[in-house]
This record gives C-alpha cells, sequence and structure tokens, in this order.
C-alpha cells in the first residue's frame, strides 16, 4: 500500500494580527517536521513557545494553506511538541503547519 505524502507548510506569508502574549511575551513557532509516514498516518514535531497560548498544535489538509478548520491536532505543554496524525488516505498528499491561539489576540 502506498504512504500518504506529507509536506510542511511555514506561515511566514499568512497575515499576523498578535506576535505576542498580551505581557509581551513573544510567541515562537517552528516549521513542523514529518516522520513514520505510513498509509494512513505520520507524526509531526514541531516548537511552540510563549506565554499567553491557550491552544497550539498542528492543522492539516489536502490544500496549501490548510487551518484549524480542516482539521487539527492539539498539543500541550510549552516546548517541543510530538503528536500523531491519523486517518490519512494513502496515495494522498497533505499540507501541515502549526499554529498558537492567543489569549486576547
Amino acid at each position: 500500500m502506498a504512504a500518504a505524502s506529507i509536506m510542511t507548510v511555514a506561515c511566514s506569508d499568512d497575515k499576523v494580527t498578535n506576535t505576542s502574549a498580551g505581557d509581551g511575551t513573544p510567541i515562537s513557532l517552528n516549521t513542523p517536521a514529518v516522520s513514520n509516514v505510513t498509509s494512513n498516518s505520520a507524526t509531526v514535531t514541531t516548537t511552540v513557545e510563549g506565554g499567553g497560548v491557550f491552544r497550539k498544535g498542528v492543522c492539516y489538509a489536502t490544500h496549501e494553506k490548510p487551518t484549524i478548520d480542516d482539521a487539527d491536532v492539539r498539543g500541550t505543554g510549552n516546548g517541543v511538541m510530538t503528536l500523531a496524525i491519523s486517518g490519512l488516505s494513502a496515495s494522498t498528499t497533505y499540507y501541515v503547519r502549526a499554529y498558537a491561539m492567543i489569549e486576547g489576540g
């Protein structure tokens, strides 16, 4: 069976409305790294750091600019997150990127 294909997407061209928490702490997002790709799953590792983040994770879709409205896997803690994406379709290209939601942002 053919594996799914995963492409990582950086958010540098996205509109950023707030890059720091209410206390001025900068938020840092890294482009996700993908590993262990199978026909229906993949492991995604990324880093999200900063104060005031109340929700974070990775979102993914079959189009180039996924959002949390497409599909997402939430992470916890501050720093490196290793997340499992499942339910993928074989021989399909998916795009994945990290996100963070900031309190009051």
